[in-house]
């Protein structure tokens, strides 16, 4: 059974899961809109040797969604203290596969400078609506000190 949450008028709470399945969150009011959030990830897993630059996966979304922010974990066992430089690029699946020229992130990239996470809930430059059946391509472009790194985009369903 999924938890749900409803949030009468307002935005959603901040809310922490610790161990289970996230809930589902549904806003209602607000001119009789509701909203549900979701994530879409990716972890990046560069082993012994840790994370490298280059293509690191894709994935098709199934829904059409809005992004609201994006974290950037490191995720090793240490929680290694590094920094790494993430592009995300997206195409139609007819398009398939996305390339640099596909860059969603304009200059505001999903960044580690020398710490263990960010978020970020502006999104400036970005091009944030994904249509269903968008392909998403994960890319780092630079990575120093991480064995291990999550990148999950905050959705809301459109």
């Amino acid at each position: 059974m999924t938890d749900v949450i409803e949030v009468i008028a307002g935005p959603p709470p901040v809310i922490e899961v610790v161990g289970g399945a996230p809930p589902v969150v549904e806003v209602i009011g607000g001119g009789g809109a509701s909203a549900h959030l979701g994530t879409l990830g990716f972890v990046i897993d560069g082993g012994s040797v840790g994370v490298t630059p280059g293509i690191k996966g894709f994935f098709e979304v199934g829904t059409t969604c809005v992004i609201t922010a994006v974290t950037v974990l490191s995720t090793d066992p240490a929680v290694t203290l590094g920094s790494c430089v993430i592009d995300l690029w997206k195409a139609p699946y007819a398009n398939y596969p996305p390339t640099a020229a596909d860059s969603i992130t304009a200059s505001a990239r999903p960044t580690l400078t020398n710490a263990v996470k960010s978020r970020d809930t502006t999104l400036t430059g970005w091009t944030t609506t994904i249509a269903a059946g968008d392909v998403l391509a994960c890319v780092v472009l630079s990575a120093n000190w991480l064995q291990r790194v999550a990148v999950t985009l905050t959705v809301r369903l459109a």
